[in-house]
């Protein structure tokens, strides 16, 4: 360490005095890169080529700083099965350098995705690096949570695999925790600033010899790649970092009429890369650091409201979204989108995972073509003001709610064919290539629904909803209330299995719908931690991704809540969706926030009764059956709806009797306050916009 500790020093003597230093440091790196190689001390390695990528990029070596940061994101994605120690384990030392690692990491990955924005301003071929790279680090938080689930793989996997899988697996957690052991034995380390502690903690195994680590790794890859990947391509995922190259990421477009927008929070650096089915590289809108930092501050005040003050956060969502697509300079990313596109993609990253992006309104930053902005085609520069002067703080209290006009137009109305979003690229890829492999059999319709109601006292209009949506079905199995626990819901889906199926139906066709109305809850903070509350039980997240959806084409979540949690500042945010995409479903509709319940009665059935309409369902028909069914929610008018709910009133009445006296006159207020809402009952973006549509 005393090379990299001599050139942390020069460093910093070069922001004192003078650039004269800066050789001095980068020689001492050079020799600390000797000492410890990437073979045998991968983390020490790691960290010296970050130190040294810095320090070449202030002395303006872009092309080296570049290929440095490279060469240290390729060793932290080989690094990617620390995370199968158990940390609760190690104790409290051992988490907190887990999540100093992880801030470090992160750091890394923007270096190089600033290095590479830089380069591309003149070699445009950086510009998809950096894209690149962005997935990347999604990718890399995915492996992180993967591991600490106990994954096996789907399909027919001899049991002879399956037990080298698990053999090796224990192999390899043994080896690292023996390791782990000789480090803190050995008494800790030294630490070398803020930015790199997490490279110093004992848990990362720094001073350890990864020779025989290496070896079992490379074992492990091979089986995969030989016995399992070919049967479950997603397995390799849970693993180690698949790379997604640009072409690929482009091949993600059904046509010329849909594009793909790929956020990157990164702190002061927010990047929306706009991917053309026609263009050779992606188009680059660079946030100002204003308002990168600003939103950061505007999504743990968002979280915070919706935890803490729900009815204020309901009363005042417009305001926040229209704040959140100033930040976001929504109006400039979208002009970068050609006219002809009427389809969208999002692929988000860390909170943005958990907001209706969808409902962004357009028009609030009409005047930025006339200032200087940061909007980047190959060879173009465009230019826009900062727009937080003409928008005000989406937290002002000197006006209300009533009184804010709604927008001309929303995101959802400019791309009237669709928006629909991704947990990441590869995700994505993987699960189009399966859908592909299938289409040639079969294209799924509504045929099958398996759906699980909520029998919650709050929820006094779900049963009515699942009732409503079995019609639009062939053959519907609804989950009665004795039914509705984990090993029931478990054997329902599993139900008819791909295993179960003659060999000659060759890969398992899709055709199911699973309708879930019971409540789910979102740990935004510990994601593992999230699940689907049942009668008496609870479907975690890690179970999820264990459980195979192969056969249905459709998993809906339709009372989906955040739990109060801290937001965490680091690493992507990895959901439901990421999970039943995983676990084998074409596409999922999940809401961000439970809604009242009457709107979700009606959004859902409008949704089913669009899907229905469709003969044979293909890309994108989901999330365009969502977003009309959005649009008619939020255009409905007071005259409309009290003719819809004449058609649900005998259920209604029948409900409203079997509640007690108390409870049916809150029930009966609440709903006739719903009919006293004019002329737009639901024209505020909490009834409408909850739900999103992912995957194909």
């Amino acid at each position: 360490m005393l090379q990299n500790d001599l050139g942390q020093a020069f460093c910093e003597l070069t922001e004192t005095e003078n650039s004269s230093h800066l050789q001095t440091a980068i020689a001492c790196y050079h020799n600390a890169a000797q000492v410890y190689t990437r073979e045998t001390y991968p983390h020490r390695w790691a960290q010296t080529l970050f130190y040294l990528g810095k320090a070449h990029r202030v002395q303006g070596e872009l092309l080296r700083a570049y290929s440095v940061f490279a060469a240290a994101v390729d060793t932290v994605e080989f690094l990617r099965c620390e995370a199968t120690v158990d940390l609760v384990d190690l104790g409290e030392s051992a988490i907190a350098d887990s999540l100093k690692s992880t801030r470090t990491w992160t750091g890394l990955y923007k270096s190089l995705v600033q290095v590479c924005l830089e380069l591309g301003a003149t070699q445009p071929d950086y510009y998809a690096k950096a894209l690149e790279y962005t997935e990347r680090h999604k990718a890399l938080n995915l492996v992180e949570l993967l591991v600490k689930c106990d994954l096996t793989p789907k399909g027919d996997i001899p049991a002879v695999v399956r037990g080298e899988l698990e053999c090796l697996r224990r192999s390899i957690v043994a080896e690292q925790q023996h390791q782990e052991q000789g480090v803190s034995e050995a008494g800790g380390v030294i630490s070398a600033g803020d930015d790199t502690q997490g490279l110093n903690g004992g848990s990362l195994l720094g001073n350890s010899d990864w020779t025989h680590l290496n070896q079992l790794w490379k074992q492990l890859d091979e089986l995969i790649a030989s016995e399992v990947e070919p049967k479950d391509p997603f397995f390799s995922l849970a693993r180690k970092v698949q790379p997604i190259g640009f072409k690929q990421i482009r091949e993600l477009l059904p046509d010329e009429n849909c594009a793909v927008v790929v956020w990157a929070s990164l702190g002061e650096v927010l990047v929306a890369f706009l991917v053309l089915a026609d263009a050779e590289y992606p188009a680059v809108h660079l946030c100002s650091p204003k308002n990168a930092l600003e939103l950061e501050c505007w999504a743990s005040e968002y979280k915070s409201a919706y935890s803490d003050q729900k009815g204020r956060w309901t009363n005042h969502l417009q305001a926040r979204l229209n704040r959140l697509a100033t930040l976001l300079e929504i109006d400039q990313v979208v002009s970068m989108v050609p006219e002809n596109c009427d389809r969208l993609i999002f692929v988000p990253h860390r909170f943005l995972h958990a907001l209706p992006l969808h409902a962004l309104p357009l028009g609030m930053g009409e005047l930025f073509f006339e200032g200087g902005a940061n909007s980047r085609f190959p060879g173009v520069d465009r230019t826009g003001s900062d727009l937080d002067t003409i928008i005000g703080s989406d937290f002002s209290q000197n006006s209300p709610n009533s009184a804010l006009q709604p927008p001309a137009a929303y995101l959802i109305d400019r791309f009237a064919g669709g928006i629909r979003y991704a947990p990441s690229c590869q995700l994505l890829r993987l699960r189009q290539i399966a859908r592909r492999e299938a289409i040639g059999r079969y294209r799924p319709r509504l045929q099958q629904l398996i759906a699980v109601p909520n029998f919650t006292k709050d929820s006094l209009y779900s049963n009515i909803e699942v009732s409503n949506i079995c019609q639009y079905f062939s053959s519907a199995e609804v989950l009665r209330h004795k039914q509705v626990n984990k090993q029931a819901v478990c054997n329902a889906i599993a139900t008819n299995s791909h295993r179960d199926l003659p060999a000659s139906t060759g890969q398992l066709t899709s055709k199911k719908v699973a309708h879930f109305a019971c409540l789910s809850l979102l740990n935004l903070a510990s994601p593992l931690k999230s699940g689907v509350s049942l009668k008496d039980d609870f479907l975690t997240l890690d179970e999820i991704f264990n459980l195979d959806f192969r056969q249905y084409f459709l998993v809906s979540l339709s009372a989906c809540e955040i739990e109060k949690c801290e937001l965490t500042n680091d690493g992507d945010f990895v959901g439901f969706s990421a999970a039943l995409l995983y676990a084998g479903t074409s596409s999922v509709v999940s809401s961000l926030w439970k809604v009242n319940d009457v709107s979700t009665l009606l959004l859902m059935s409008k949704f089913y009764e669009n899907l229905a309409r469709f003969p044979k369902l293909q890309t994108g028909d989901v999330a365009n059956a969502l977003n009309d069914a959005q649009r008619w929610l939020r255009d409905l008018t007071g005259e409309e709806l009290d003719l819809l709910l004449a058609d649900f009133q005998p259920q209604i009445s029948q409900m409203f009797a079997r509640l007690t006296q108390s409870s049916r006159l809150i029930a009966e207020a609440s709903f006739q306050q719903i009919r006293n809402r004019k002329p737009h009952p639901f024209a505020n973006p909490y009834y409408w916009a909850t739900f999103t549509a992912s995957g194909v």
